[in-house]
């Protein structure tokens, strides 16, 4: 999982909105309007919804990728040689690893103040 897929991936899909955009613009140009009315107004209202919706996510990833960064900043941590920034890979593995030893640890804690009654 890195912020860079997500990125890319809500490029291509405001291209593919753009390609869509383009498609429903060929429709409105049949010379027959009979058929038109009803696949013109549902349509302009899901380009309308899906730009609202693809610029939300957008913000959404932004703000994300900024909490993210203010976050390994708290802890301190530095990217790897060679990387420009901590991954959430890397990230949520150190976090991982700290919750199962904790848990583990709790556990076998637990048993022994059991024992100990």
């Amino acid at each position: 999982m890195k912020f860079e897929d997500f990125q890319k991936d809500l490029r291509k899909l405001k291209k593919d909105l753009r390609a869509c955009e383009v498609e429903v613009g060929k429709v409105y140009q049949v010379p027959s309007k009979e058929h038109i009315q009803p696949f013109k107004e549902n349509m302009e209202q899901f380009i309308i919804q899906a730009k609202i919706d693809q610029k939300a996510e957008e913000n959404s990833l932004t703000e994300t990728h900024k909490c993210f960064l203010e976050t390994t900043a708290y802890f301190f941590m530095r990217p790897k040689i060679g990387e420009k920034e901590v991954s959430p890979n890397v990230f949520f593995g150190i976090w991982h690893e700290f919750s199962s030893d904790f848990k583990d640890f709790w556990k076998k804690e637990n048993k022994l103040i059991l024992q100990e009654r």
